[in-house]
């Protein structure tokens, strides 16, 4: 889809095709540049909300596999210490 919208308007019984043509033809006639900007803003709003960033898109995964690595160690007996202090001795290696 690009340009303003020139299809009729679906039926609202076709709810989810009507809510997409509602949306195409609220920007009618707006620039270009501008949809692709207003895009790329809500995409980058949506990928942080979910963890994810254009610096780090692996973040989210990082984040999760860490947690589960931490509740690994916790369960078999390892202090919430010794595990800072081995993430920060890791961490200045890199």
């Amino acid at each position: 889809m690009y340009g303003d919208n020139h299809k009729p308007q679906p039926s609202y019984l076709d709810l989810v095709e009507r809510l997409k043509w509602n949306a195409w033809t609220g920007k009618k006639g707006m620039d270009r540049h501008q949809a692709r900007m207003e895009f790329m803003d809500m995409a980058d709003k949506v990928l942080k909300e979910h963890g994810f960033s254009a610096e780090n898109p692996d973040e989210a995964r990082i984040n999760a596999e860490y947690d589960k690595c931490v509740a690994k160690k916790l369960a078999s007996g390892v202090s919430q210490e010794e595990i800072e202090a081995e993430t920060n001795a890791f961490v200045k290696e890199k």
